[in-house]
């Protein structure tokens, strides 16, 4: 792994120790995977600077830090948004650091100029009860605030082509203010066969993600309450699979044929699965 880290000098073998204790994290040697940020850092007094470059190997034994929010290709990305529409897009930063000197010490060696809003308390997200993984935080929104598409523009090139074509004014599938997808399914029924009416069924329903937009299912509903669907809340992610566990439990010895429907973000919602079998 190459890392950079911008100076005033020439640093050919780093001491921890001789860094100003009272710095952002005590003593420690500030790198960076980025080398236009390491020439920002070095240039920052007008003065010439010099960029050291090392060759590092990942050490378990050592104690380092890793910030993992601000990139270069988030920077990229913002600004680069700005010579493809007519106007200004607004971009807003809501964090929820563990240390907010820590958050904001970052953001100004970055030289990250951006509205930033730190939610001290996770306000935010206990108001909207946000997804857990990060690939779900990033939200694109209208002009009347209302969100039309969901995910990270810099870790899914998908995603990003998504949200640049909106922006831009490109053909997608819409229906009212939502993104539509495709999706394929594995099976156009789900057939239990005969079995003791006693014995709980299971079968998975397969829906498959080929759109260019994240899936997304809203509601799912049974014509009985004796069919139960078990799935991820979570947003699928272009070319993934959501996988529906179909649970049927008789209340007595019948022939039933039943139906799971599902509403989300695909052309011709809401989709539908029979559900048939013999109970004896």
């Amino acid at each position: 792994m190459l890392l950079y880290h911008g100076s005033s000098e020439t640093v050919e073998f780093p001491e921890i120790r001789k860094a100003r204790f009272n710095k952002d994290f005590y003593f420690g040697f500030y790198c960076t995977q980025y080398r236009e940020q390491a020439v920002r850092w070095a240039s920052r007094y007008g003065k010439k600077g010099f960029i050291n470059t090392y060759e590092y190997t990942p050490d378990p034994g050592l104690n380092y830090l890793v910030f993992e929010m601000m990139t270069e290709e988030w920077l990229d990305f913002i600004v680069g948004l700005d010579s493809l529409a007519d106007s200004s897009i607004p971009v807003h930063f809501f964090l929820h650091p563990k240390n907010r000197n820590e958050i904001i010490s970052i953001l100004r060696r970055s030289n990250f100029n951006y509205p930033v809003c730190i939610d001290e308390h996770d306000s935010l997200n206990i108001l909207n009860n946000f997804p857990q993984d990060m690939a779900f935080q990033t939200f694109l929104l209208d002009r009347s605030n209302k969100v039309i598409a969901v995910g990270n523009p810099v870790h899914n090139p998908k995603i990003k082509e998504l949200y640049l074509k909106i922006i831009t004014g490109e053909s997608i599938m819409t229906q009212g203010n939502k993104i539509l997808t495709q999706i394929k399914s594995n099976n156009k029924y789900i057939d239990f066969g005969n079995f003791d009416w006693e014995q709980e069924q299971t079968a998975d329903w397969v829906l498959t993600n080929i759109g260019k937009a994240l899936f997304v299912v809203e509601e799912i509903t049974t014509s009985c309450g004796c069919t139960i669907v078990d799935y991820s809340k979570e947003p699928i992610r272009p070319g993934q699979d959501l996988r529906l566990k179909v649970k049927y439990r008789a209340e007595y010895p019948e022939h039933f044929d039943k139906t799971i429907t599902v509403y989300c973000n695909v052309e011709g919602s809401p989709l539908s699965v029979r559900v048939v079998g013999n109970a004896k």
